[in-house]
């Protein structure tokens, strides 16, 4: 009776561990999910923002060469 009980406690130790190793690894996959995440994010926001002031600067050529090349009467 004591070692089947104490088979049986091992064997649902070994279980817990095992269970804890998989939460530690989907943990971890979260983590690099969430950072994938962030890195990906920051870079269309980098994107947006250069193209925003990529737009600017091409309105601004556009406006200085209307000015200086538009015929005047």
């Amino acid at each position: 009776m004591f070692r089947s009980f104490q088979i049986i406690i091992r064997k649902f130790r070994r279980s817990l561990l095992k269970l804890l190793h998989i939460h530690d690894l989907v943990r971890f996959c979260k983590q690099g999910v969430v950072a994938a995440y962030h890195v990906a994010w920051e870079s269309v926001v980098e994107s947006v923002a250069n193209y925003t002031l990529y737009s600017r600067f091409l309105h601004n050529m556009i406006c200085c060469h209307n000015t200086l090349f538009t015929k005047t009467n």
